[in-house]
């Protein structure tokens, strides 16, 4: 019983095999006995590229590209993200390059982030963010996927629902919550805006002399006013709110008692 490599190959001497040629089959005696063996091991990057020719891992690879792109487009300057993405995207687009990949699958998914980029920058209704999540879930499925008569010789491949389901949903999660903060902001600054100049058209009187400058009141509270036109107004006199720049006051002279407050 045979039972290394060299006792296989002195096995194997001047055994007689028919090999199969362009001018037919032709004997051909085995001369193995004394060869020289060499082992070759693979390389850093054959066993890289070993590793990341997986399915699962270049549709991984591929998703932290796009959201590493996603992250440094909303907060730029952060540059690890943005470096980290594209160094994501460079080894993504090595395993498909070894794969039986769908590279229409691989634009989905980066249109997916684009799009989700889109609705965080656009006002909108969550449209392009609904959009951006179908088209992510449509690359995850059509990332290896082949149409037509299937081939004989090559392994039926997919990205696995336990990747492309918690990915898809962390995805969409991210979008949709600030999507909502974003519509929440929206809402919100009118109101701030508001807030911060509650006295415009206001009626007041002035406590102390304003040349130009000075102090008024205005419902109930003392502020610092400027008077409009430069002009000098006593203390005493109604004045009526005309601009406000954060706690200073832009003010004119009442021209009805009515105004005064």
């Amino acid at each position: 019983m045979v039972t290394s490599l060299p006792e296989l190959l002195a096995e194997l001497d001047g055994r007689t095999v028919l090999v199969e040629t362009g001018a037919g089959e032709v004997e051909v005696t085995l001369a193995t006995r004394n060869l020289v063996l060499r082992e070759i091991e693979m390389g850093f990057f054959d066993r890289l590229l070993s590793l990341i020719a997986d399915p699962n891992i270049a549709f991984m690879l591929l998703s932290l590209g796009g959201l590493g792109l996603f992250v440094e487009v909303m907060n730029p300057g952060l540059i690890f993200p943005g470096v980290g993405g594209v160094i994501a995207l460079v080894l993504a687009f090595m395993a498909l390059g070894n794969l039986p990949g769908n590279w229409a699958g691989a634009a989905l998914i980066l249109l997916g982030f684009a799009l989700a980029v889109a609705e965080i920058n656009v006002e909108g209704f969550g449209v392009l963010g609904v959009l951006g999540i179908v088209s992510f879930v449509l690359g995850g499925v059509l990332l290896f996927a082949h149409f037509g008569t299937p081939s004989p010789v090559l392994p039926s491949i997919r990205v696995s629902l336990w990747a492309l389901v918690p990915v898809s949903a962390a995805l969409a999660a991210g979008v949709g919550g600030l999507t909502y903060s974003m519509v929440q902001s929206r809402r919100r600054q009118p109101l701030e805006e508001a807030a911060l100049r509650p006295f415009i058209g206001a009626g007041g009187v002035v406590t102390a002399v304003l040349n130009p400058r000075g102090t008024v009141r205005v419902r109930g509270e003392s502020w610092t006013a400027h008077a409009a036109d430069d002009e000098r107004i006593e203390r005493g006199t109604g004045i009526v709110v005309a601009a406000q720049d954060g706690a200073l006051l832009t003010v004119e002279r009442a021209t009805e008692p009515g105004e005064q407050t």
